[in-house]
């Protein structure tokens, strides 16, 4: 999957106000992802290529203790940023970053 595909997939799981509908849509594919919660920070390297590939559900499911959690999804040029638990039990796009941190 491209990343331009991973937009496609992402823009079709999220709502108008930033709830997604559906996390087993919103797939995390080719990039770093950054995930805090409220008692550690962990980085998952995923690679297509080593069949690695992960949704916002399974996410969750892998710190299912956690009250909150962040997500930071980053490409070489952008990133999504993802939340769960801020307003109840549901996974939110919160932003985009733009450029090299």
């Amino acid at each position: 999957m491209t990343a331009a595909s991973l937009l496609c997939r992402t823009a079709r799981g999220v709502m108008n106000n930033g709830v997604i509908k559906n996390p087993d849509d919103v797939f995390l594919l080719e990039n770093n992802t950054v995930v805090c919660d409220d008692k550690s920070v962990s980085r998952l390297i995923l690679s297509p290529e080593y069949g690695d590939c992960m949704t916002l559900s399974d996410l969750r499911s892998m710190f299912s203790d956690a009250k909150e959690l962040l997500v930071v999804s980053e490409f070489p040029l952008r990133g999504v940023v993802y939340r769960f638990g801020n307003h109840g039990d549901v996974w939110e796009k919160v932003g985009d970053t733009c450029g090299y941190a």
